[in-house]
């Protein structure tokens, strides 16, 4: 499974070791957890399929829009591929 997502990592450890590792897709945003604008917390979401990361990121942009948020509305795709 996720055979085409795989990414070789090596461990030193005396001897080599190679272990499969995934590519994922971090999606990265900022919210409000209290009173004051600067009550805020730094969330995550990582998924293993890029066009659902993608999809992900619209809908909270489109929640930012839809509430009417005008601050801090940034949110991110950063592909993570371990030992490259």
């Amino acid at each position: 499974m996720f055979n085409f997502l795989k990414c070789k990592i090596i461990i030193p450890n005396g001897d080599t070791e190679e272990i499969q590792g995934l590519a994922t897709y971090i999606v990265s945003w900022t919210k409000r957890n209290g009173e004051y604008s600067t009550d805020t917390k730094k969330c995550y979401q990582a998924f293993t399929n890029q066009d659902e990361a993608i999809k992900f990121k619209k809908s909270l942009e489109d929640a930012h829009r839809l509430i009417g948020n005008t601050s801090g509305t940034k949110v991110t795709i950063e592909k993570q591929v371990s030992g490259l």
